[in-house]
């Protein structure tokens, strides 16, 4: 619980819904919920928070990484002397981090400042990579999300949702989601719950075109309700 705060990949401060459960002692299930239901209300809040997946006792389950905006707008509604406790001990944090970026761009005024900046420079990265190692794939898929605006390829919104791949395709067949080519039908396409990409392949002297199918994150929260009702 000491790093309530690391970096991503790409050197964002980021904190995980799992940690809020556990520092604000609630159930990660309830924190997951409300976290779907500020993206389902609100378009801008897909920004700041990515669908993942965490490992326990061999399995995986959902997890959020959400940016500082995220936190505070997760976390607004929690009450209490305790609860505020908690909300400073991760601005605190999330302030420690930022300083710290913030420090690495001084430049040095004389070149033994700039020998101990880059000693300094060295350790501290050798401590970030200890610190973030067990996040790297969620920090790396979180930024990937971002970029992407919320798409998750078919096996991650599986495993988002608790599925298998193959079942969960099966299914979206079954109730007339996908077509038989496993892509959506163009009314899930134009209601924004699904993206289809296409990219050329090279077969020996041929080229075909790959189509993929990607969930938006608007599309994962009408799937989880969706599926929750079947």
């Amino acid at each position: 619980m000491n790093d309530l705060v690391v970096l991503s990949e790409r050197g964002n401060p980021i904190t995980n819904s799992l940690l809020v459960a556990e520092k604000f002692e609630k159930e990660h299930k309830n924190v997951l919920q409300i976290i779907q239901n500020l993206v389902a209300e609100n378009s801008a809040a897909r920004s700041y928070f990515g669908l993942t997946t965490y490992v326990n006792r061999g399995k995986d389950y959902p997890m959020f990484l959400m940016t500082r905006d995220g936190f505070s707008l997760l976390v607004m509604g929690f009450t209490g002397q305790q609860a505020l406790k908690f909300k400073i001990d991760f601005i605190e944090a999330f302030n420690k981090m930022e300083s710290r970026l913030k420090n690495q761009f001084t430049l040095p005024q004389t070149f033994a400042e700039a020998l101990q900046l880059a000693a300094d420079q060295a350790k501290q990265i050798e401590i970030q990579q200890s610190q973030i190692n067990s996040l790297a794939p969620k920090a790396e898929i979180f930024d990937k999300i971002h970029d992407a605006g919320n798409c998750l390829t078919m096996n991650q919104a599986a495993k988002s949702l608790g599925w298998g791949r193959n079942n969960l395709m099966q299914k979206l067949r079954a109730i007339h989601v996908l077509m038989a080519n496993n892509n959506p039908y163009q009314a899930y396409i134009s209601a924004g719950y699904f993206i289809v990409r296409v990219r050329p392949i090279n077969l020996g002297e041929k080229s075909v075109n790959y189509t993929q199918t990607f969930l938006t994150g608007k599309g994962l929260t009408w799937l989880s309700k969706h599926l929750s009702h079947e």
